[in-house]
């Protein structure tokens, strides 16, 4: 089974509705190799996950993006606080990544945060 590699540049932007909720913004590099070198079209990504939750760690929620062109989306309503944030891609025959690097950011502060640089290298496992 061909693994998904992902040179997945990801930034986390926060934008905050109030002091008490916001909306975290996640762009992204659409992967173009799988992790044998071979082309990855994205006709062949089924999915964009990404997955969150409020201890390092555990993501407790994830938003699935189906569109393999898709570069960018907004988990939005949440409550204050920190959260960290992963992404994996999964392709058609059912091959996902493993998570990026996880990345935190909090809502609910004075100043809006953002995090860049979040890359991934990955190779695959089978979705259950």
């Amino acid at each position: 089974m061909k693994g998904i590699k992902l040179a997945l540049g990801m930034m986390l932007i926060l934008i905050t509705t109030n002091i008490f909720a916001g909306t975290i913004d996640v762009t992204w590099v659409t992967p173009v190799a799988r992790d044998d070198g071979t082309a990855l079209l994205p006709a062949e990504i089924a999915t964009f996950r990404i997955s969150y939750g409020t201890t390092s760690g555990t993501y407790t929620s994830t938003m699935d993006v189906n569109s393999g062109t898709a570069t960018a989306a907004s988990i939005t309503l949440l409550p204050g606080g920190t959260y960290y944030v992963v992404m994996s891609v999964i392709d058609t025959n059912g091959n996902a990544s493993i998570f990026n690097a996880e990345q935190s950011i909090t809502l609910g502060t004075a100043s809006p945060k953002s995090v860049t640089g979040m890359k991934l290298t990955v190779g695959a496992s089978q979705t259950p």
